[in-house]
């Protein structure tokens, strides 16, 4: 399996694309030779069309590239970059979403002096603090293959879980096409069969289907089908360093807090609950040591009640009463400790981002994610109903 980004495919964005003898052709040839594959464009792309990028290993934005839609020209006549339009603003709205959506390194060439742009990113506290570890900035003289070949190795020294990402995403591509030709190759009609299967235990009061309890229900079972046809992945070829270098203490617990917790961001479902999802209590905008957690497995999530427990973070926590869980806080507390003694059963709410009970109210925050999700629930295995299983259609 090879690990080379260069052995993958790259996005350049460019208005000089067409000119064989400019420095970003040249460019292109060279690591085409190296085994890239470049998707070309001459301008940014389209917000709606971001979403195909997901593949790429890194980016290279022209910073010049100009706004054709404002920049009329005779036919044959070209101007330098310090004519036309120059869209900043454009660049480092798309800098911006880049960045969120994947982890590469975005490379940017420029005519212009390279302090001005470095000057105008620093500006943007969502840029700041990925320059020279996700953003770098040459000016367009030192545009060659040799050169951003050596940022690639120089970043990729510092980031060596890409490897490991991109050997567990090949894999997953090959469990995906395994399991598309294996049920394909039967039936083209697999997937409504098995959609239509599961629509008959997702129906409400009316007989009608629930839309979110169906719709995660066959989500659940398409990322199963392909997770349960991955095979062994050798992360030996990753060569992570031997010895980790010294990580403070604080980002060790960041890092930890980001591997169990799932905060939840603006664009959340609010129609969905999920298994492990946090709420915390607020009075007003103040934020209280009063934790909700939902522990019911997916099946039982679909239905009408929803089973929370409560808890709180301590720096010490014994174990007493009913069945309890400590889990490692986020909270910057020691932990966060549940008790089943502590816990409601309310009805599932339209909105699911606030809930009210006994007067106070809570906001949903987060997910707790597995393995941590799964010894909650086993802890509280008594008390909850066992998860369920698709039928075999009739």
């Amino acid at each position: 399996m090879n690990t080379s980004l260069l052995n993958g495919c790259a996005l350049v964005i460019d208005d000089e694309l067409s000119d064989a003898k400019s420095s970003i052709s040249k460019m292109i040839a060279t690591l085409e030779k190296e085994g890239t594959l470049f998707i070309k464009c001459e301008d940014l792309p389209a917000y709606n069309t971001r979403n195909n990028l997901s593949g790429i290993s890194f980016i290279v934005l022209d910073w010049d590239i100009k706004n054709k839609a404002e920049v009329e020209l005779p036919d044959n006549v070209r101007v330098g970059a310090a004519l036309g339009n120059i869209k900043s603003e454009d660049n480092i709205s798309f800098i911006k979403d880049m960045l969120k959506r994947y982890f590469l390194p975005i490379f940017i060439f420029s005519q212009q002096d390279k302090t001005s742009i470095i000057a105008k990113l620093e500006a943007d506290t969502e840029i700041v603090q990925a320059l020279e570890k996700r953003v770098f900035v040459e000016n367009k003289r030192e545009l060659t293959g040799a050169r951003v070949k050596s940022y690639l190795e120089k970043w990729l020294k510092k980031n060596r879980t890409v490897f490991a990402l991109k050997m567990f995403e090949e894999q997953l591509n090959q469990s995906k096409n395994t399991f598309l030709v294996e049920v394909g190759d039967l039936n083209s009609e697999w997937a409504n069969l098995v959609y239509n299967t599961i629509k008959k235990d997702h129906v409400g009061d009316d007989e009608k289907p629930i839309p979110y309890s169906l719709n995660s229900e066959f989500g659940e079972f398409l990322t199963n089908s392909l997770l349960g046809r991955m095979g062994y992945i050798d992360f030996d070829n990753v060569k992570f360093l031997s010895r980790t270098q010294k990580v403070p203490k604080v980002d060790v617990d960041k890092i930890y807090e980001s591997i169990k917790f799932y905060k939840y961001g603006i664009d959340v479902d609010n129609g969905q609950a999920y298994e492990g999802d946090i709420y915390q209590k607020y009075e007003g905008n103040q934020p209280k040591n009063d934790y909700l957690i939902n522990i019911n497995a997916p099946c039982d999530i679909r239905k009408k009640k929803i089973l929370f427990v409560q808890g709180r973070a301590k720096e010490k926590f014994r174990a007493s009463g009913v069945a309890f869980y400590s889990l490692p806080s986020f909270a910057k507390k020691a932990s966060i400790e549940f008790r089943y003694d502590d816990r409601y059963r309310i009805d599932k709410p339209d909105n699911l981002s606030e809930i009210s009970i006994d007067g106070r109210n809570y906001k949903r925050i987060g997910r707790i994610i597995h393995p941590y999700i799964t010894a909650i629930r086993n802890e509280f295995a008594h008390f909850i109903s066992r998860q369920g299983i698709p039928r075999h259609p009739e």
